[in-house]
Parts: C-alpha cells; structure tokens; sequence
C-alpha cells in the first residue's frame, strides 16, 4: 500500500505544479512519453491503442468506478474503467495509426499454426477477391471507430435516440469512407471515370440500405421497432419520434408542416428497412463476410443503363467471381451453397426497393428545398438543391 501512496502522492504533486511530471496519468505508473496527447506508461498506451484499432467493447462487472492504480493486489485493471480513464485524461482516439495494411491483412485472414495444419494445401481463400474486400471492410469499419467515437464500434455506452445532427455527421463522412473503399477494388480502378462516377453514386444509397439493415439486426433492432444508424444511435419507427429526429439538430420545429411531411415520408422507409430487410436477414442469420459479398455485388449492378459496354462486362466477371468465392464460403460454412446463396440473392429486391424509396425521399428533398443534408452531398447522390 506503500507503493500506491507513493504513486498518488506524486501525481498530486505532479497536477498541483502544473505539469504533468513522469507518472502515467491513467495508472499513475512511471511514464514513458506521451501517448495520444497525454502522458503515460507504455502498458497504457498499448491498452488505448489496442481497444481503439480492434474496436472492443468491455464490460464493467461493479459499478463503472473501478480504481485504475498500478500496483494494487489484484491480478487486473477493470478494462472498461481503464479505457474510460483514458478518455477522461485526454487520450485522443484519433491520433491513433493504424498498422500497415499487410500486418492488418495477416491478423485477419491468416490462420493460426493449429488452422493451417487443418487447411487443404489447395486452399487459397486468402487469395480470392472476398477476402481481399474483407480486409478493406475491416479497415473500414476502424476508420468509423474513429470518426464515431462513442458509438457501437469503439464504446461500452447503450446506444442513444439519433438526431439530425449526427444523421449529418454520418453522411458526410461516409463518401469519403466509401472513396477509401472503392479504391482498394483493383477492378473499380481500372474503369473510366464516367463509368465510375455512375457505379459511386449508385452504391452510395444502396450500400447504406444494405449495412443500415444489418446494423439493426446486429443490434436487435427487429424486436425493438428501431432503427440503428452506422454510429449506433436509433430512430424508432414511429411518426412522432422521427418528428422529434429532425427537430433535433435543426431549426425546424417538431410540429412545422415541413416536419411532418418528412417524418410521414421517411416512415414507411424505415419499416420496410425494419421489418423486411432486417428481418430477412436474421432469418438467414447473415454473418459478416456474407455481407461483405453483397455489398459487392449491388455495386457491380451490370443493369445500370449508363454504364459503357466495357463496364457491364467487367461488372459481370467481377459478379461472376464473387458468387464462386461466396459458394467456396458456404461450402466452408457446411451449408448448402446453392440454397444458401439463393436465400441471399433474395434479398436483392427487398434492396433496391428500399434504395428506390430512399431516392424518391431525396427527390422530396429536392423539390422542396429542404435543406437537411448538405448541398455537396446532396450533388453527390445526384439531386440538385440549388
């Protein structure tokens, strides 16, 4: 106990100077540098840093005031209450670098010394386009624990009802995330911009049908009426409660005209989002890299009408490709690939129905000058609010 009153002693002393001397402002161990803005033992550090990239949640088993002093008689931090402090002395989240793309890749894809003895010398599934597009999602989803701190990528906090504000957060950062996205698709890279530009502003709406409905089923959003965003807050799917969603964040009032035109549009959209889409894919139980597969396929839509004749045939082989990677899937899976993939193809139509809906609800937007996105958006998903 000597040992920790010495600690606590010194960063007493240490906060009363001004500075913030040697001692780790998380544990109050002997510091080794600033780590992500702070000072702080190089355990810390690693701590922050590890729960930031892999995006972990963590769980308090008392009642989220766990002392985080190094020393002290028990075998572990409390890790969630250790994270927490790490937020509360200023460690910064986005000052976080993420490891290079090859050390991702291997920590994602390749198998443990036990798996690789168990795997077929003729298995080359780390080579497919799949598990290419699955790294990249990975790297996707940590630069969205990054931009969303606090949400379900990089928090232990209950989700919290949405606002306009945040709606507008996302769909900001979003394009940007996507660009990063596409362009780790070798194929996407080598049509013309024309061709791109279509296939980009397409896939922007029908990509955030697919992962909305699967972030609600993930979350359990099924059983609850709710509708979960990429942050993990919520929108009830009910008339007031979407009111009261665009009344937050924005200068209209909940009972305005305007706002209950919205609220009445956007609601069917929302079910169907729920009720169809989601459902669906908790009945099929949809995991991650089938997921990823889809959202793969609906961006080489190969019935887009402007697409160049060369695009459509690229679309068509990339397709092509995917599906052999997704049977190669299931058949690892040991499911039925054909059954299997059929039930995913099914969803297909429920995606771009709602997709259809999402763009007629833009168009609204549109003739009426409600400015509730941005207008560089707005340009982006092809809608002109000028």
């Amino acid at each position: 106990m000597e040992v920790i009153r010495r600690r606590v002693r010194a960063q007493k002393n240490a906060e009363a100077t001004g500075g913030p001397g040697t001692t780790c402002l998380v544990c109050y161990a002997q510091g080794r540098g600033i780590h992500f803005g702070v000072i702080a033992c190089a355990a810390c550090g690693a701590f922050f840093r590890r729960s930031i990239v892999t995006g972990k949640k963590y769980t308090c088993q008392y009642e989220k005031n766990c002392v985080t002093i190094y020393g002290l008689p028990f075998q572990k931090f409390c890790r969630y209450c250790r994270l927490q402090k790490c937020f509360t002395v200023g460690m910064r989240p986005e000052k976080v670098q993420y490891p290079r793309e090859r050390h991702i890749y291997s920590c994602i894809v390749s198998p443990s010394m036990t798996d690789r003895r168990r795997m077929r010398s003729d298995d080359t599934s780390s080579m497919s386009v799949l598990g290419r597009m699955m790294l990249h999602y990975q790297l996707l989803k940590q630069r969205r624990c990054v931009q969303y701190r606090g949400g379900i990528f990089c928090s232990n906090e209950p989700p919290v009802e949405a606002t306009l504000r945040n709606s507008r957060l996302i769909w900001d950062a979003e394009p940007v995330f996507l660009t990063e996205y596409l362009g780790a698709c070798e194929a996407f890279n080598t049509l013309a911009p024309t061709d791109k530009t279509i296939l980009y502003t397409n896939y922007n709406i029908v990509s955030r049908v697919i992962e909305q409905a699967y972030t609600t089923m993930t979350m359990g959003g099924c059983h609850e009426n709710r509708g979960y965003l990429l942050d993990g807050s919520f929108v009830v799917a009910s008339e007031a409660r979407i009111s009261q969603y665009y009344a937050n964040g924005s200068e209209m009032e909940q009972s305005s005209p305007t706002v209950k035109l919205l609220a009445r549009t956007a609601l069917p959209i929302l079910e169907f989002n729920i009720n169809v889409l989601a459902n669906a894919m908790q009945a099929l139980s949809l995991n991650e890299a089938e997921l990823v597969a889809l959202l793969y396929i609906v961006l080489w839509d190969k019935h887009l009408d402007e697409l160049s004749p060369t695009a459509k045939e690229t679309a068509k082989r990339e397709r092509s490709q995917m599906f052999e990677d997704l049977a190669r899937h299931c058949t690892a899976m040991n499911c039925d690939s054909a059954f299997r993939i059929g039930n995913i193809v099914l969803l297909l139509s429920p995606i771009q129905e709602n997709a259809f809906m999402w763009r007629e609800f833009f168009r609204l937007l549109e003739l009426t000058k409600t400015k509730v996105l941005s207008d560089q958006l707005m340009h982006l998903l092809n809608f002109d609010m000028t």
